[in-house]
């Protein structure tokens, strides 16, 4: 979801973001090619990850790309309000608890000067612990509900991409805030 509507935005969102913060990143992930796309045009990009051993193993797909290896709730202490451009956290929101989630999200509009890109799994997605990362755990439900109280809209979307009905996860809420132009 959050990479079709990066497809659809690419030009406008590569001409107007000059700095970025990617929360959560694994090895292998298909934001590596958005985040080269956006460091070719001078973009300033960071990532944030909590989990060491993705952050260790991500090194060599980013470059010179910066890695905070830091629980994403530790933002506020990090960045000042309007710092960035554009915050993206795709499928991070589910792994904290119902009120961290709904403090990340009123945070992360104060951090963006511009947009807060944020994709989650729709509602329950229960998942335990897996590949030994302590933080992988799904600790809240993420409704369109949540993401209305904090002031983003939302898109509900069923992705093919297994289409085995027994992966929940696939079933995905893409929540979008921009800042209001003066």
């Amino acid at each position: 979801m959050i990479m079709d509507f990066f497809e659809s935005n690419q030009t406008y969102l590569l001409d107007n973001v000059r700095s970025a913060i990617f929360v959560g990143i694994c090895p292998g992930s298909e934001e590596f090619d958005v985040i080269q796309k956006f460091c070719e045009r001078g973009c300033q990009c960071l990532c944030i990850e909590v989990y060491r051993e993705n952050c260790v193993h991500s090194i060599p797909d980013l470059g010179c790309v910066p890695i905070i290896c830091t629980d994403m709730r530790n933002m506020k202490d990090l960045f000042v309000p309007q710092s960035v451009d554009m915050i993206w956290a795709k499928q991070v929101l589910e792994h904290v608890p119902h009120d961290d989630a709904m403090g990340l999200l009123r945070e992360w509009k104060e951090i963006a000067r511009q947009i807060v890109l944020v994709e989650t799994p729709y509602g329950e997605c229960p998942q335990g612990s897996e590949y030994d990362n302590p933080h992988d755990e799904h600790l809240c439900s993420v409704t369109p509900k949540m993401l209305f109280a904090c002031g983003y809209d939302t898109w509900d979307v069923q992705e093919d991409i297994n289409p085995d009905p027994k992966d929940i996860r696939r079933h995905n809420l893409l929540g979008l805030w921009e800042r209001p132009k003066i």
